[in-house]
């Protein structure tokens, strides 16, 4: 079942966030939904950097 998750104003739970099912990111903060933006090219090249010196 998936939640549409602007329509909510109230407390979100753990489990309701694992229902999510619209391919967008979000955290649970003090039960509040919050969406996550993606990744920025600077956070992206810092991943891949870091990636290749534990590789």
């Amino acid at each position: 079942m998936a939640i549409n998750a602007k329509e909510r104003l109230e407390v979100w739970t753990y489990e309701e966030y694992l229902r999510l099912n619209d391919g967008r990111r979000y955290e649970v903060i003090n039960g509040r939904l919050v969406q996550m933006p993606a990744p920025g090219f600077e956070h992206q090249k810092t991943s891949i950097n870091l990636a290749s010196l534990l590789l």
